[in-house]
């Protein structure tokens, strides 16, 4: 590598530095070329003898001060009484926002108590009838020792509610079927039209 292509690719690598800093680098380099030269060494083995362009541009970049800019006390100052004054109307938004958040969960779960209201509706009726069925069945005998009217029509009731219980029992059976499929719905549809569009205006992510 003769000293133009070592100062052209020790350029592209300093890309990242100030036109002017850069500038002054390379010619710092061309000079200690120049120097070697004057010592004797060939144009090749003075470049080689710089070393790696990589390794001197890292040097260079890293040994640069860095240009992060500190705020200042009063600007600090400055930044917290404006929060502190500001805080009524952060605090506001911050609590729509939050209202808005605890609605939508709302309006979701009521999405799926709908679903749900028959078959828990059915199955509460059918564990009642259940109840009152073995109620009847095993209060009826003592009834019948008394007034066996009373007892008999004690043991239909108790028939009436076990019918009743089992035909409940497997509308809630099938009924669950549709609901399962319709909670799997309505999951889908939040999942596309809800979810995916907070993903695009990026509140989904954060």
């Amino acid at each position: 590598m003769n000293k133009h292509e070592f100062l052209d690719h020790l350029e592209r690598l300093l890309k990242s530095l100030p036109r002017q800093e850069r500038q002054k680098m390379l010619a710092y380099y061309a000079e200690m070329i120049d120097d070697r030269m004057e010592e004797g060494m060939s144009e090749q083995e003075a470049v080689q003898d710089l070393g790696d362009a990589g390794m001197l541009a890292e040097q260079i970049v890293s040994a640069q001060p860095s240009k992060e800019k500190k705020l200042s006390n009063p600007m600090k100052v400055l930044i917290i009484v404006l929060i502190v004054l500001g805080s009524p109307l952060w605090a506001c938004l911050l609590l729509a926002l939050l209202a808005l958040i605890c609605t939508g969960i709302l309006l979701i779960l009521t999405g799926y108590i709908m679903i749900w209201l028959i078959p828990v509706l059915s199955a509460t009726i059918m564990v009642a009838s259940l109840i009152l069925c073995i109620i009847s069945l095993i209060g009826s005998p003592f009834l019948m020792v008394s007034s066996f009217m009373t007892g008999l029509l004690q043991l239909g009731v108790g028939l009436i509610a076990a019918g009743l219980s089992i035909l409940l029992g497997l509308f809630t059976i099938y009924a669950s079927r549709y609901f399962i499929k319709a909670t799997m719905s309505f999951s889908h549809w939040l999942k596309e039209h809800l979810f995916y569009r907070l993903k695009e205006v990026h509140v989904w992510q954060s």
